[in-house]
């Protein structure tokens, strides 16, 4: 570790509300920083700590993930995981948003609109995951197809299908007694430009372990 992380996780175990601070200065090189001879982190070395380009390369990897399930990724305790991505954020690295309770992390420079973020949460969401990347590999299905290919019961689809709809994910038409669903062209649109700007394997068909919504 080098002086300057170690000054931060003491500081953040006194007062986390200290720690912005402390990095600033320590970012900039000035004052006590300076002093001292640390070395400054800038947009070129941000990724130098293998710890802090492990955390990157996980939100590279899975564009839109939230706190939790970054940490769990990461195998990071929550100060030290705190404590990079605000490096990270300093040095125009990443950015955030807020998804409900979730805090979500990608990466600067994947020119994410307001409905790509919606997008990118779903995606993230390992229930409404796996009804999305059905639907992409079957464009017109019902919602009882969808529970039958999942495992799940049609009442579990039907309630996520319900909130999709109401964010303009997915259109939902009504046939008799059952109901046909697809994405939209909005959304099909939006994965693209996700998946294109992210250079790795398609962050969308992710192995297990599931990351938790």
């Amino acid at each position: 570790m080098r002086p300057d992380d170690l000054v931060c996780h003491m500081v953040h175990s006194i007062s986390p509300a200290l720690v912005q601070p402390i990095q600033i200065i320590l970012f900039w090189g000035i004052g006590f920083g300076a002093y001292f001879g640390f070395r400054t982190i800038s947009r070129k070395t941000a990724l130098h700590n293998d710890a802090r380009l492990r955390v990157f390369n996980t939100i590279q990897e899975y564009p839109g993930i939230h706190f939790n399930a970054l940490r769990e990724q990461t195998g990071m305790n929550r100060g030290t995981l705190r404590y990079h991505l605000s490096i990270l954020s300093l040095t125009g690295k990443i950015d955030s948003f807020q998804d409900g309770v979730f805090s979500r992390y990608f990466l600067i420079g994947m020119e994410m609109t307001a409905y790509d973020r919606v997008v990118v949460s779903r995606f993230q969401n390992g229930p409404d995951r796996k009804i999305l990347t059905y639907l992409l590999d079957h464009p017109d299905t019902s919602q009882r197809d969808i529970a039958g290919a999942l495992g799940v019961v049609p009442s579990v689809v039907n309630s996520r299908i319900r909130q999709l709809h109401d964010e303009g994910v997915v259109v939902v038409e009504r046939l008799g007694q059952g109901t046909r669903v697809a994405l939209t062209d909005d959304a099909v649109e939006a994965i693209r430009r996700i998946q294109g700007a992210v250079p790795c394997r398609d962050p969308f068909r992710v192995p297990p372990p599931e990351i938790p919504g």
